[in-house]
């Protein structure tokens, strides 16, 4: 196993932690937003 085997590891895994995380974001606004109607305030 060489250097670059190490890396890919860690980007796989790192991908995998990041996915799941934009999943738990995106189905806690669908919830927010969809069914308690808050909306989001535009800051810029």
């Amino acid at each position: 196993m060489g250097l670059f085997d190490g890396l890919l590891d860690f980007i796989r895994n790192y991908a995998v932690k990041a996915q799941k995380d934009d999943v738990l974001f995106t189905a806690i606004h669908r919830i927010l937003t969809e069914e308690l109607g808050w909306e989001s305030k535009n800051l810029l």
